[in-house]
């Protein structure tokens, strides 16, 4: 379900509309996710999805929208560096959990165990 953002701390909806009076952030509750929304004569288009909603969102889409203007593949490089940055996270989280369950393990392999030859309780 999509929740429309129409104000915010950092004013970011408000910020957009001063690159394109078009554009509109929403809130994705199934993905948990900021997308912002562009409209054309073809109708409504998603333009990217955020975790977070803050200044890197108005850098973000002023860059794409400078390429979009100087060169004649408007969005792809745009998405690539969304989907490295998304990647990046993503890898990020999984070493984490895989550093968790690492040291969990090793936690319980010593659980209950005497650490120190010849000393017990």
């Amino acid at each position: 379900m999509l929740l429309e953002v129409k104000t915010h701390v950092y004013n970011i909806p408000e910020r957009l509309k001063e690159i394109d009076p078009n554009l509109r952030v929403f809130f994705n509750t199934d993905t948990q996710q900021y997308e912002v929304w562009g409209r054309d004569l073809y109708g409504e288009y998603e333009l990217g999805s955020f975790s977070y909603l803050d200044q890197r969102v108005i850098r973000d889409i002023r860059y794409g929208y400078w390429l979009a203007n100087n060169t004649g593949r408007p969005w792809k490089e745009f998405l690539r560096q969304l989907r490295r940055r998304k990647d990046a996270a993503d890898e990020e989280e999984v070493k984490y959990w895989r550093d968790l369950d690492y040291a969990l393990q090793d936690d319980f392999r010593w659980f209950g165990r005497t650490l120190y030859p010849g000393w017990s309780r």
